[in-house]
């Protein structure tokens, strides 16, 4: 098996962490458990200001060990940090659309950790976090949360997986923003109190910071926590088709446009997939960055969730999202193309139909 074959595999293990008891351990035993954890691992640097951060194994070591609050993130830390901003919509090429502010920071170790704003829904939250050191960083440098759980009305639901970007700003403060995957989607209510927990920070993958618990607080209305996000349910309820992709639903915001579908397994085995947005006079918004596949529970099929397409960063381009919102209807077709057996280049050239486009009508407004 090739190493771009491996690392599909990798990305695609789900494991139920929900199956493992917890066990509370002291800081002394988690700073133990890490550090024989980092003696193991030869982290390579990279010398890019954007950078995709994956949570991996140190996630799942953390999750064993995560409490459920810890420090509660204060709005009134005085420091570089408390005056310094850049928001979701800030790193994707300063869009002015509306997020959920949170400006809440907290103290992990001789480190200030904050959190900007962050777009939240059933099955995810995208965040913009800022990170203050005491010392100098280079573009070197980074940082990774050692565990991370969303807590939503008094029940705490695991993270699945992470994906995003990171950058040093010009003051020097280091600003990430990531998408965490729910391990089961929330159920949010009319209003909700909602708390992002964190278990430790190290930096460039072997410097613990702290292995302290922490949380910010989320809580508010599902409309003000989406951002506005106009959502698109075609079918639902539907029996699924074996032998067909099922658009389940369409999510509509700039900053984090997403399609969720189950397609079949045999069209996803050894496949990247990618997901069309087609309006009705023919023009394609292609959906660009992380998507994750996973198992689904009606046997043949794969559950499949696209990310965002970049509204800001595609100069080719000439859609907007007012283009999208203001349609009765839209189009959605998925497209795989094969993943090479030895080149880590993707031939695009091979990009094929998964079926006919599937048609879904836009409601009245957003939700």
């Amino acid at each position: 098996m090739n190493k771009t074959k491996i690392y599909q595999l990798l990305n695609q293990t789900k494991m139920n962490l929900s199956d493992y008891p917890d066990e509370q351990l002291s800081t002394q035993q988690k700073d133990r458990l890490y550090a024989q954890f980092q003696a193991s691992v030869v982290q390579e640097k990279t010398k890019s200001y954007r950078r995709p951060l994956i949570l991996g194994l140190v996630l799942a070591i953390a999750l064993l060990t995560l409490t459920p609050w810890g420090q509660q993130a204060s709005a009134s830390v005085k420091s570089l940090i408390d005056t310094t901003h850049f928001t979701l919509s800030a790193s994707a090429g300063g869009m002015d659309e509306k997020t959920f502010p949170v400006g809440q920071t907290i103290q992990m170790g001789d480190h200030q950790v904050k959190l900007e704003d962050a777009l939240l829904d059933e099955n995810s939250v995208t965040a913009s976090f800022l990170v203050e050191s005491p010392e100098a960083l280079s573009p070197q440098d980074f940082y990774d949360f050692v565990g991370m759980a969303i807590a939503v009305n008094g029940k705490t639901t695991r993270i699945n997986s992470a994906a995003g970007s990171a950058r040093l700003l010009d003051n020097g403060i280091y600003q990430t923003t990531m998408t965490y995957s729910f391990d089961e989607p929330v159920e949010l209510q009319t209003n909700n109190q909602i708390y992002l927990q964190i278990s430790g920070l190290m930096k460039n993958a072997k410097e613990v910071i702290s292995m302290n618990d922490a949380a910010f607080d989320l809580s508010g209305r599902p409309e003000d926590l989406n951002g506005g996000s106009r959502y698109i349910n075609p079918n639902k309820g539907a029996p699924a088709k074996q032998d067909a992709v099922n658009i389940q639903a369409v999510k509509l915001h700039p900053l984090k446009t997403q399609i969720q579908a189950q397609i079949p397994e045999a069209d996803a085995k050894d496949a990247m997939i990618e997901a069309d947005l087609i309006l009705p006079d023919g023009r394609r918004l292609t959906l660009t960055g992380a998507s994750e596949m996973k198992a689904s529970a009606t046997p043949g099929l794969v559950d499949f969730q696209a990310a965002n397409f970049d509204f800001s960063g595609d100069a080719r381009s000439k859609e907007t999202y007012q283009d999208l919102i203001k349609q009765d209807a839209i189009q959605v077709e998925l497209f795989k193309i094969p993943l090479p057996e030895e080149s880590g280049r993707i031939a695009r050239d091979q990009r094929t139909s998964l079926g006919e486009p599937v048609t879904v009508e836009l409601d009245g407004g957003r939700q």
